[in-house]
């Protein structure tokens, strides 16, 4: 007998492979060097972090709330788009303000997939009677992102060996 596939397999798999190309950072490794290259102490390298942290913790329940009215796929999207900025910004930025710039919008980016993921999973398998399934999904889907950084430390590593400005923006 041929199983068929639920709307729930269907957006594990979908959310699986978004969190896995959507955590692939070759930067990720050589980020504080790239910072300090750009001219950051370390203490603005702190700040930094304390600008993502911050619009974290600020943004967590008014990006729930916008999850919550116009749906998960729209959060998804927003976030999607302010990740692309402040990426944008981050190959831009000569001066401290940019950066606290850029490491905020990233972080209030993270909020709109915080929740929504876990709700739109949940929504898929409740459909199918499956929500008994949510921990093997999540952990399915979170092992995408496992898998992702092992493999982006290695190369990001690697490409940026020398610390060449060149290689930075490469990665």
């Amino acid at each position: 007998m041929k199983q068929t596939r639920t709307i729930g397999d269907h957006n594990i798999r979908l959310m699986f492979w978004i969190q896995f190309f959507g955590s692939i950072s070759f930067l990720t490794p050589v980020l504080t060097l790239f910072y300090t290259e750009r001219g950051l102490s370390a203490s603005q390298v702190l700040i930094v972090l304390m600008f993502w942290s911050g619009a974290v913790l600020l943004g967590e329940v008014p990006t729930g709330i916008i999850a919550d009215l116009f749906g998960a796929k729209k959060s998804f999207l927003i976030g999607t788009l302010l990740k692309v900025v402040s990426m944008f910004i981050l190959l831009i930025a000569d001066s401290p303000w940019m950066f606290y710039l850029y490491s905020f919008i990233n972080g209030f980016s993270v909020t709109f997939f915080s929740g929504a993921d876990e709700a739109l999973i949940y929504d898929s398998l409740k459909e199918s009677n499956t929500e008994n399934k949510m921990d093997q999904a999540m952990g399915k889907i979170q092992s995408a992102g496992f898998i992702s950084m092992i493999v982006t430390v290695l190369f990001g590593a690697y490409f940026a060996k020398d610390l060449k400005k060149e290689q930075f923006l490469l990665l």
